[in-house]
Order: C-alpha cells, then sequence, then structure tokens
C-alpha cells in the first residue's frame, strides 16, 4: 500500500543515517520546541512519540543549499501523510481585554491614559501575528513542493491515491482554546482564523475533478487536542 512505498522511502534515511542517532526519527517533545537545539526551550507538545523529522530530512533532500522552510514532522498512516507544524508565539500575556491602563498612562502626568501608546503596542502584537500566519503559509507551500517533487517521484505510488494533510498545532490564549474546541468560529479566535486562513489559501486552486490542489485536509490543534489526535492516527 501508500504507507509502505512512503514508509519505506522515510526509513531509507532512518537507517541510513542510524549511527548519527537516527536524525530523521525525533519525539514529539523535540520537534515541538520553538528552538529544537536549545535545552531551556519548553515543547509545545509533551509527548515521548517519535515522528519523521521533516526539518532535516529537508536539508538531506535539498543537498543543504538553497534550503527551502519545512513543517517540523511527517507522519504516514495507510494512505494518508499527515504534515506536522509545531508552531509557538500566538498566546499573548497582554491583551486588550488584560492590559493594564495604569502601565499606559503618561510619566509627567500619571492621569493621562495615551491611547496612542495602546494602539501603537497592539498593533505591533497584531504584525507578530501576521508573521506567525506568513511563516506557516511559506512552510506548508514549500513543504508540499519537496513532497511532490523530491519524495514521490522515488516511490512507488502510480495509480495511488494519496491523501496529504496539514496539521498545525499551535498555542493560545486559554479562552480562545476553550472557545474553539467547543466550535468557536469567531475570526477574532487565533485558531479559528488561521484554520481558515490557511483553508482559503490552499483551496484556491482545484484539479479537474474539483479536488483541492494541495492539502487534501487542514487542520489547527491546540496542544491537547493533538495530543488525542496522534495517538488515534500512531494506532492505525
Amino acid at each position: 500500500m501508500v504507507k509502505k512505498d512512503v514508509e519505506a522511502f522515510l526509513n531509507t534515511y532512518k537507517t541510513q543515517f542510524s549511527e548519527r542517532g537516527n536524525p530523521y526519527f525525533e519525539s514529539i517533545s523535540v520537534l515541538s520546541k520553538a528552538q529544537k537545539g536549545d535545552p531551556n526551550s519548553v515543547p509545545l507538545v509533551d509527548s515521548n512519540e517519535k515522528i519523521y523529522d521533516f526539518d532535516e530530512l529537508t536539508k538531506e533532500l535539498s543537498g543543504r543549499s538553497l534550503l527551502p522552510t519545512s513543517v517540523d514532522g511527517v507522519i504516514v498512516s495507510n494512505n494518508i501523510v499527515y504534515f506536522i507544524e509545531f508552531k509557538q508565539g500566538f498566546k499573548k500575556k497582554i491583551t486588550k481585554e488584560n492590559f493594564d491602563k495604569e502601565k499606559m498612562t503618561c510619566k509627567d502626568d500619571e492621569t493621562f491614559f495615551c491611547h496612542f501608546y495602546k494602539d501603537v503596542f497592539f498593533k505591533n502584537k497584531d504584525l507578530e501575528t501576521k508573521d506567525l500566519k506568513s511563516s506557516l503559509l511559506l512552510k506548508a507551500a514549500e513543504s508540499y513542493t519537496l513532497f511532490e517533487k523530491k519524495i514521490l517521484p522515488q516511490c512507488n505510488t502510480i495509480e495511488k491515491k494519496i491523501k496529504l494533510n496539514l496539521i498545525v498545532v499551535m498555542d493560545g490564549n486559554a479562552d480562545e482554546e476553550l472557545e474553539f474546541k467547543f466550535g468557536g468560529k469567531q475570526q477574532s479566535n487565533v485558531f479559528y482564523n488561521v484554520q481558515e486562513s490557511l483553508k482559503s489559501h490552499f483551496s484556491l486552486q482545484k484539479d479537474q475533478n474539483g479536488n483541492d490542489f494541495y492539502y487534501d485536509c487542514i487542520e489547527v490543534h491546540t496542544a491537547n487536542s493533538f495530543k488525542s489526535f496522534i495517538q488515534k492516527v500512531l494506532q492505525n
């Protein structure tokens, strides 16, 4: 089946470089760190389950020159290939709902609330979120290209339908996590906003049968919902 074809290809790298400590097979705890090489970096998802390290595989397939951006990990389950990207930075300590007005007063007149400072502060936060979303879009696009142009041609997948799913696992504020968990669909919810942005971008092009040209499914998960998701996937 497709799983054996694609997984056999991935395993050639896993086995070939085993003397280097299997760099292409890594724990989710390591892959979900904001800085993988930093021992002090906190993982987004604490799990010893291992998946393929797509960043390391990308370095090998790309010859380490003109290195494209790539998702963190990949899982093969039956006829589905899951691209997994862990992204931290969406969680905000200061929001429009909890900011301290006293810290936004003029130092020369503590009774004067500086609306300009507030606007600039939150506009900067919005730009940070926009940059994170742009990074996700670029990683999803370049990972798809690498998979289609570098991996699939080396796999025996002729006349077999491979489904390619994009899974983004991200952090966020507790109230937004709870809202998203119970089906919240407000654009102000960062989880829903990111999910819909990815879907709208990669659903612009369709093939002659009306199927999405890039990904068959795009999902955004919180750290908690991903733990349940990954257990189900790895059992198949």
